[in-house]
């Protein structure tokens, strides 16, 4: 059994030997739940699996190229307000 103590500002420190057996490092996000077995509450603790999302990773690229500064993307968004409109008044 390992024994965790809380600081002041309930944090605590985990021995290197449990990271490695949990498989989760430096960053990491990990999930606390309780359960009830044999009428009793445990604590199960394990790794967060990291969400997927690779429709994502495809906009990367498209990203990278464009500048993110807050007058150039109001500027994008009136610009595709108009084509937008542009497009309906033609229908």
């Amino acid at each position: 059994m390992t024994t965790l103590k809380l600081t002041s500002k309930r944090q605590a420190t985990f021995p290197a030997s449990t990271c490695e057996e949990l498989g989760v490092g430096p960053g990491d996000q990990l999930e606390l739940e309780k359960i009830r077995v044999r009428g009793k509450d445990v604590w199960v603790l394990r790794k967060q699996e990291a969400l997927s999302l690779p429709w994502l990773e495809i906009t990367r690229p498209w990203v990278k190229r464009k500048n993110h500064d807050w007058e150039t993307i109001k500027s994008e968004i009136e610009s595709a307000r108009l084509v937008d409109a542009r497009r309906h008044s033609l229908k």
